[in-house]
């Protein structure tokens, strides 16, 4: 067998990973997608997985288009463009680093290459936005690597683009990357140098996307349904991405959804994204500017990306440069990426040879300074944005302070105050009297380094003239070393690192063996326990207890596997929220105006519920504790009178107290809001702030697992002694009363 490299394109909506292989000389993509659908199957070879990771009800995590069978409030999707700011993403009540969802996604393609016995120890190039910050370049290689991926490389998607179409522009010189892409795009201008392709301008658009696309539709067409639930709004995105797919080839689309049927048409979409692609046109001919092209001299335009396939777009671009647009199909639009990092890969590792790339930095990178005054604060650029990358700089600053910041910036403006500048790291250093030499290296991955020497100032004049440090930064620093150790002088060197400080190896590790299945083992439901719960009389239905369920014999499974205690409480306060849907459902409470007049009703009489609860709930299905205030006061209410038992109400009393113990008392629109990563760069940097301070907070023991879903074990064993429920009703909650009994079984002390 030959050499093999691999691609993987880490996509917003899918995954695909390519294959060059030295024997047969040529790149391919590989067959990992799970589509159900045989239409989306089979798009571009069957080489698309969705980007997805879920929890199903028996407690497993699943990948792709598996998850179509989960809860959608335990689906997570759409971390890529979220590592941007390491935000949380809020799913099922509690919140995931990205970084964990992104590991997630690349279980479900590791198992899938493991299927197709491909080597996962072969090199590999991986992906990512010409226009992303460090933080989510070096989060994407810390996900990959956690499978042990042998990451030798990350390339810009748009060079990658220029490599997987190199036959389509082997003897043209400028080219022109239009990636349009599921979460962001990238325009790079792209000099072909007689088989050297080098990035000579970049341009990112962070908020223009198939994501965007989308929310546009959501925001459009949301009053036209009742979505009462974050779940529903999920699905409803869902189908909303479908529709702009199917326009992309029709004129019309039908949505679909409950009992509501609405036409979408193409010149809808149209009119939703005019000011996107005006937005576009602009960031086109400032690609051309910076990199001093004129538009006439550009020999060819590659359309990437999934939404680079919109009728809109291809029509602004073939307007623009006419026959130079090369009309790439779907299948080589979506795939081309991936096939270029496998070309990369191949080039990396020798077994391509008459076939080069460079890559240009998309931002500026340097550090708050004082200028004149310690009042005026600056962006001191020390790595200019179009500079060829890896590439290094060594500047000298002047402290008069005991200790000084280092505060390392990335920006596209270069100004401090623009939204586009994003603060990597801040650090206090000792300084003293002294010089300061900050090193900064920006490496072929986007990953920068930052290391900051340190000598005395009565003693700087003993080193000589050390000549200039931006033109030779590696010779600058050997020399200072070279001359302090021959002047017996301290150096101090100060290597400071940037990445989230609460990810380490281990618990990546931890992360990536918790999609594989291999972290907790958790009780099985025995089918004794089953015939318990379905268990009929002819006429009447067997009373489940309590103390008959703690007595039951439950199995060890090593098939039964599952993640942190974090997850096994989110799963429980899944199953209640559930479990109060149905109940109000089936007593025919089921859109928002049925639950507003729950509340105008409520607080017409009584006396209490008006004064707690004046504001009614935005997601009332969403809120379980006001659902659980309302059961309280079902006395009140039509079809709800089974539920004001003393045994009912005392198991629902239970369960206000421990919501209201671990409620962490945070509601934000950040929270609700489906498309909270679409939000523009400075709402991104807020949001990110207080989901981080959120995330800190949810943390769960095993008596906290144990404690709840025990409760939730008492409601639901009452509600089904109601003997109200029947047929797919009393189904569903027997489904959850066993998971909810699996979890008592395997945190019980």
């Amino acid at each position: 067998m030959g050499k093999q490299a691999l691609g993987f394109d880490f996509g917003t909506s899918n995954c695909t990973v390519s294959i060059f292989d030295s024997d047969k000389g040529i790149v391919e993509t590989l067959p990992i997608s799970n589509y159900s659908e045989s239409k989306k199957r089979s798009l571009a070879n069957q080489s698309l997985f969705p980007s997805k990771v879920g929890l199903n009800d028996d407690f497993e995590y699943v990948f792709g288009d598996d998850t179509k069978n989960c809860e959608r409030d335990f689906v997570w999707d759409n971390s890529k463009r979220l590592l941007e700011h390491n935000t949380p993403i809020y799913r099922g009540g509690v919140h995931k680093k990205p970084v964990w969802v992104a590991i997630g996604i690349m279980g479900g393609v590791y198992k899938e290459l493991k299927n197709l016995s491909i080597k996962t120890s072969s090199p590999m190039v991986i992906t990512v936005p010409a226009n992303s910050y460090s933080t989510q370049r070096s989060l994407t290689r810390l996900a990959a690597e956690s499978y042990n991926f042998n990451v030798d490389q990350l390339v810009s998607e748009p060079c990658a683009a220029a490599l997987g179409c190199y036959k389509n522009i082997v003897n043209l010189k400028n080219i022109l990357i239009v990636d349009v892409g599921g979460g962001t795009t990238d325009i790079a201008l792209i000099e072909n140098d007689f088989g050297t392709l080098k990035e000579i301008a970049i341009e990112g658009l962070k908020r223009f996307g198939g994501i965007n696309i989308d929310q546009k539709l959501y925001e459009a067409y949301k009053e036209e349904f009742e979505l009462s639930t974050d779940s529903e709004k999920l699905l409803f995105r869902d189908l909303l991405e479908d529709v702009k797919i199917e326009l992309s080839s029709k004129k019309k689309s039908k949505l679909i959804f409950k009992d509501n049927v609405i036409d979408i048409t193409r010149e809808n979409l149209e009119k939703l994204i005019k000011k996107d692609i005006e937005s576009l046109d602009k960031t086109i001919d400032k690609v051309l500017k910076k990199g001093k092209v004129e538009l006439k001299n550009v020999e060819a335009v590659l359309p990437i990306g999934g939404s680079s396939n919109i009728p809109a777009v291809r029509e602004l671009l073939k307007k623009k440069f006419k026959s130079k647009l090369i009309n790439l199909d779907f299948d080589e639009a979506i795939t081309a990426v991936a096939k270029g990092a496998a070309i990369a890969s191949a080039i990396n590792t020798g077994i391509i040879k008459d076939l080069n790339f460079q890559q240009c930095l998309e931002h500026s990178v340097g550090l708050r300074v004082w200028s004149g005054t310690k009042e005026n604060k600056i962006f001191k650029t020390m790595l200019k944005k179009g500079s060829i990358f890896p590439a290094s700089a060594v500047e000298t600053f002047i402290s008069d302070t005991d200790e000084s910041i280092v505060a390392l910036y990335e920006s596209t403006s270069g100004k401090l105050k623009n939204n586009d500048t994003k603060l990597i790291i801040e650090k206090r250093i000792k300084t003293g009297v002294m010089h300061v030499d900050v090193e900064l290296t920006y490496d072929d991955d986007g990953k920068i380094d930052i290391k900051t020497y340190n000598i005395n100032k009565n003693e700087r004049g003993k080193l000589g003239d050390l000549g200039d440090s931006s033109k030779d930064s590696e010779g600058y620093i050997k020399n200072l070393q070279d001359k302090s150790r021959e002047q017996g002088m301290d150096l101090k060197i100060d290597s400071i690192k940037y990445i989230d400080s609460q990810l380490n190896q281990k618990k990546l590790k931890e992360w990536s063996n918790e999609f594989l299945g291999k972290y907790k083992k958790y009780k099985k439901v025995s089918e004794k326990v089953k015939n318990i719960f379905k268990k009929e009389a002819k006429d009447e239905f067997i009373s489940i207890n309590n103390e008959e369920l703690s007595n039951v014999v439950v199995e060890d499974s090593p098939d039964m596997e599952f993640g942190s205690t974090n997850d096994a409480f989110m799963y429980a306060e899944g199953v209640l929220k559930r479990t109060l849907r149905l109940v109000f459902t089936y007593a025919g409470y089921e859109k928002i105006h049925h639950f507003r007049g729950i509340h105008d009703l409520l607080s017409e009489r009584d006396v209490i519920y008006k004064t707690r609860e004046r504001l009614f709930p935005e997601q009332p299905l969403d809120d379980k504790r006001w659902l659980i205030k309302v059961l309280l006061k079902s006395r009140y209410l039509k079809n709800l009178g089974h539920t004001n038992t003393d045994e009912v109400k005392g198991h629902l009393n239970s369960l206000r107290t421990i919501l209201n113990k671990f409620s962490h008392g945070v509601r934000s629109s950040f929270f609700s809001d489906v498309f909270n990563d679409s939000l523009d760069e400075y709402d991104s940097l807020i949001e990110s702030n207080i989901l981080e301070e959120v995330y800190k907070e949810s943390k769960y023991t095993a008596q906290d697992v144990g404690f709840l879903s025990s409760n939730i074990v008492s409601l639901i064993s009452s509600l089904i002694n109601t003997k109200v429920y029947t047929g797919q009703e009393r189904d569903d909650l027997i489904q959850m009363l066993e998971s909810m009994h699996t979890l008592v079984q395997t945190y019980k002390e």
